[in-house]
């Protein structure tokens, strides 16, 4: 292997790392922030209350659908990067993963927009958040096309070993 290939196992080990790291601890924040205190809510809630605690608790999990999907996308990375560490740069593996991080970013950027706080009024507050979606879903179809490209980069690397 030459020294380009161990440096991009490397610095593709480090990403691996660091991924599983945000991964872990935006599923911490999304658990503590969107979950355990509407779930203390339900279970610390009188007989009167309970309706409206599993009321509140199924609409913040419902807001936090975009925030799951990003996760995902964490997730999608980390393991584009876990194959990329094991030497497959162009490995059919490698390619889902990376086609899976675009279609997770441009999931997120739906959900955003479906069930997110844009009401009858647009403003400043709102035009930011479309904007971020926006850009978020170009993104992810960049990432999605990006993925496509490596698919068939991979392929052809495929079809040359065969021939040499």
């Amino acid at each position: 292997m030459t020294s380009a290939t161990h440096d991009l196992q490397a610095k593709s080990r480090s990403l691996q790392s660091l991924f599983g790291w945000v991964f872990g601890f935006g599923t911490f924040l999304l658990f503590s922030e969107l979950a355990y205190r509407p779930l203390k809510a339900v279970v610390m809630a009188g007989e009167p209350e309970v309706a409206v605690a599993w009321a509140r608790f199924a609409g913040m999990t419902a807001d936090a659908l975009p925030s799951l999907a990003l996760l995902a996308a964490l997730w999608s990375a980390r393991s584009m990067f876990k194959a990329m560490a094991t030497g497959d740069v162009l490995s059919p593996r490698g390619s889902a993963a990376l086609g899976r991080v675009g279609d997770w970013l441009i999931v997120s950027a739906i959900l955003g927009l479906v069930l997110g706080p844009l009401d009858d009024k647009f403003d400043a507050l709102g035009a930011a958040y479309f904007s971020a979606l926006v850009v978020l879903a170009a993104l992810g179809l960049a990432i999605r096309l990006l993925g496509r490209i490596h698919a068939l980069a991979a392929e052809i690397a495929a079809d040359n070993s065969q021939i040499i």
